[in-house]
């Protein structure tokens, strides 16, 4: 009889065969995604001489433990939370999930772990990609040689500009927060969408558009990031 495969996360409550796959799907994919960065920064390093060797190849579940630790999924009962996700990591290393959620999570599929797993990595940071973006003018050029703001809040009219510009899709899977959906605070929202974006590397199939920007900015900024958040771990 074949082993079962371990577990990447924690669940806590009584949670469904079909959800956990689901949320396991999610921590594959952003673990693989995570390894893909650390092993291009250990080759960088080797290649510069800053390193001796390359060292020990790093596993997809290596590169998600080393950056998140140890994460529970927890079911909570309705009216806990505000909606039916909610993550907080610097006090209790949790992903809060509504109850009645559960239709909706095997709904979106693995994306909506993949979202909330973007609010985690930002939190392990100290939230810097949160501010990054904050302060971040991600746009393009069209056609016409104009300037096609597509995010960020360092614009010069100071606005927060949260669209669905080079999302795959205007709403869920790949916008689990999309920019018509009121509540919660843009930045936050519209990292955790553009970290489920960059996991599965499934942009608006766009050449110098918006999804290429906010592709280009989160690769330009992920070593960073995981570098903070391996850190803060």
């Amino acid at each position: 009889m074949p082993q079962k495969p371990r577990s990447w996360v924690h669940f806590a409550g009584d949670w469904s065969e079909p959800y956990r796959a689901v949320v396991e799907a999610g921590a594959r994919t952003v673990g693989g995604a995570l390894a893909g960065v650390m092993r291009q920064e250990n080759y960088f390093l080797y290649k510069s001489g800053d390193s001796p060797n390359r060292g020990p190849r790093i596993t997809a579940r290596g590169a998600f433990l080393r950056v998140f630790g140890r994460i529970t999924f927890r079911q909570v009962a309705a009216g806990t939370i505000d909606g039916w996700a909610w993550t907080r990591v610097a006090e209790r290393g949790e992903i809060w999930v509504d109850a009645v959620g559960d239709p909706a999570y095997l709904r979106g599929g693995s994306q909506n772990t993949a979202h909330e797993l973007g609010h985690a990595f930002a939190q392990l940071t100290g939230e810097q990609p949160y501010n990054d973006l904050n302060a971040a003018q991600i746009s393009y050029t069209n056609e016409r040689g104009q300037i096609i703001p597509v995010a960020g809040g360092g614009w010069p009219n100071r606005r927060y500009q949260h669209t669905a510009l080079g999302y795959a899709s205007s709403r869920g899977p790949w916008q689990q927060h999309p920019a018509t959906m009121g509540g919660g605070i843009p930045s936050h929202e519209d990292f955790a969408d553009m970290f489920l974006g960059w996991s599965y590397n499934h942009f608006a199939n766009d050449f110098a558009g918006a999804g290429t920007a906010r592709n280009n900015w989160m690769n330009a900024n992920m070593p960073r990031w995981i570098a903070l958040a391996v850190a803060g771990d």
